[in-house]
């Protein structure tokens, strides 16, 4: 095989995307997923925004205008998303960084913290961008 039809191969592979991929939010392995923030994401690549923020402990009036703003951002029908960063900061906090596709031309990076409890995950921060220049620096 030539280098370029493997750059393509590649390329290919990378880039297809999966049967069903809208709610597949396919977790990193290490460190494991909380099952708890695997339904919040799933929650949020679904448009259930509501129930994805049910558990945030901010104001009302805050997680009401979060849930119109991401309504109208995705639309009930969600966005395909990916894990690409988890970082555990203790045995009982978390943090990812998740990056929403609301469309090709349209990402979103959304940097979720919280503290664990077994399979329970209970959100304390939501940051979302669309900069990538924000979540770099998170990243390595």
């Amino acid at each position: 095989m030539t280098r370029k039809t493997i750059l393509a191969a590649l390329t290919a592979t990378l880039l297809t995307p999966a049967a069903g991929a809208l709610a597949d939010c396919r977790p990193i392995e290490e460190p494991a997923a909380n099952p708890g923030l695997e339904q919040i994401k799933t929650n949020m690549s679904l448009g259930h925004f509501g129930a994805a923020l049910d558990g945030f402990d901010v104001p009302t009036e805050t997680k009401n205008k979060l849930i119109d703003d991401l309504t109208r951002t995705f639309g009930s029908d969600g966005a395909r998303c990916t894990t690409i960063r988890r970082v555990a900061q203790g045995p009982y906090f978390m943090s990812e960084i998740v990056l929403f596709e609301e469309s090709p031309q349209q990402l979103f990076y959304f940097v979720i913290s919280g503290q664990t409890d077994g399979d329970t995950f209970r959100m304390t921060d939501i940051n979302i961008t669309s900069k990538y220049d924000d979540v770099r620096p998170l990243l390595f």
